[in-house]
């Protein structure tokens, strides 16, 4: 359902501003909703984006009825995963840009301009230079202050995008003017070995060099308890080591490799040990890629389901000798990435003294803000190449992250952490 929002005209409308009026009723889940001048008369227009492809028009009849639905006006056939307004050529008709949610034409990047010929679309393929990467969010705003529309994308990588439009509103350009990372690495920092959680024959007993953990606090998968592997003194220095074999940042299709080093300090083997390990939902398991590492190795290593779903698998059949290691290595391919987004304006904080110019701000909100931090992208003038540059401000929000408090009271109870991702940031063009 759509209501319009009547607050600052409550008296004229009839409508207290605490209830709104329904302009739209439907079954449908609605992605987007887009103010959009479609006939050119300078009143804003509605546009409902939905997921499969289709745009329903509401359009402003200035009447008592106001919004008068007149059906679907464009679909994209490859779904859609974001979309804005955009007057590309300036002629008072606001035209629609579309990331697509499935994969495009051989050769075409996956956003397509539908271009409003006077409230008739036509569509044009947009192969601007984003690496085939997914737009997640698209805003247009006039960014140099020349009269013409631009375009600021935010991609499935954690780029943030701006293309400009050619002079005289010639249509963008395809190359961007201005980018910048705000995506993730895959992180190597300590702790990596919190999340390893081992079962063996004998771990129940008594702790010390017998072979048993001690261990107090266990998971139960139903087939086995397993124990946090930092209450059991004979492995308590093992590590966890990870490496996104594409390099940083990090990017959907990417592999991302494991390296579990169990040291054992006792002075008896173990033997048919079992290792629980974190498994991001956002990735997938390559399942042939479990290996022993070590030379002359015999180990024969295993997958065992689970029924959990942040540890859905087991690896079973792992040895370790006295006084020994042993290296266990996995593999797994990154399919979604926490989406950037971001705001456009003026004065999201106090900038710094001689900062003061006509040019919009960016200001940038990691939907994963592991440390609570805004990015603030604040224009500095106009480059020689006429694009504006931009200097980068963090600061700290003003309220406690609540995701992180949550976090961290999940793993007093043993549990995870979420994620082995942390902020990427690096410039592209200053």
């Amino acid at each position: 359902m759509v209501r319009l929002n009547v607050e600052e005209q409550a008296g004229a409308s009839g409508y207290g501003k605490d209830i709104g009026k329904q302009i739209y009723s439907g079954k449908e889940e609605i992605k987007q909703i887009l103010d959009f001048d479609f006939n050119g008369d300078s009143y804003d227009d509605i546009l409902l984006v939905y997921e499969d492809g289709f745009v329903k028009l509401l359009e402003n009849k200035i009447s008592n009825d106001r919004f008068v639905e007149r059906g679907d006006v464009i679909f994209a056939a490859n779904g859609i995963e974001s979309a804005t307004r955009i007057d590309v050529n300036n002629d008072g008709y606001d035209d629609l840009i579309v990331g697509a949610k499935e994969s495009c034409n051989a050769g075409e990047e996956c956003i397509s301009l539908f271009i409003n010929n006077e409230g008739n679309f036509v569509r044009e393929p947009l192969n601007l230079s984003l690496g085939n990467r997914k737009a997640l969010v698209m805003k247009s705003t006039d960014i140099n202050r020349d009269g013409c529309d631009d375009l600021i994308v935010s991609d499935s990588s954690g780029y943030i995008s701006v293309f400009y439009n050619k002079e005289d509103c010639g249509g963008l350009e395809t190359n961007f003017g201005f980018r910048k990372g705000f995506g993730f690495e895959v992180t190597n920092e300590d702790g990596l070995a919190d999340n390893l959680f081992v079962n063996y024959p004998g771990m129940n007993g008594s702790g010390g060099d017998g072979g048993g953990s001690g261990a107090e606090n266990l998971l139960d998968f139903g087939f086995a308890s397993f124990a946090h592997i930092g209450e059991i003194d004979r492995l308590s220095s093992s590590t966890k080591a990870s490496v996104d074999v594409n390099g940083a940042p990090a990017e959907i299709g990417d592999q991302v490799d494991y390296v579990i080093t169990l040291k054992n300090t006792g002075g008896s083997g173990i033997s048919n040990l079992m290792i629980s390990d974190l498994m991001s939902p956002a990735m997938s398991l390559a399942p042939d890629s479990l290996q022993c590492m070590d030379s002359g190795c015999s180990d024969e290593l295993v997958w065992k389901d689970t029924g959990m779903s942040l540890r859905p698998k087991a690896i079973a059949g792992v040895s370790v000798p006295a006084y020994g290691t042993r290296r266990v290595k996995y593999s797994m391919l990154i399919e979604k990435m926490p989406k950037v987004d971001f705001e456009i304006g003026r004065d999201f904080v106090e900038y710094p003294e001689g900062s003061g110019d006509p040019y919009p701000d960016i200001l940038v909100r990691p939907q994963a803000n592991k440390n609570g931090i805004l990015i603030h992208l604040y224009s500095v003038d106009m480059g020689g190449n006429g694009y504006v540059r931009y200097e980068e401000l963090e600061a700290p929000t003003s309220a406690a992250n609540t995701a992180d408090t949550l976090e961290q009271e999940a793993a007093k109870l043993g549990y995870p952490r979420q994620e082995e991702l942390q902020t990427y940031s690096q410039a592209i063009v200053d």
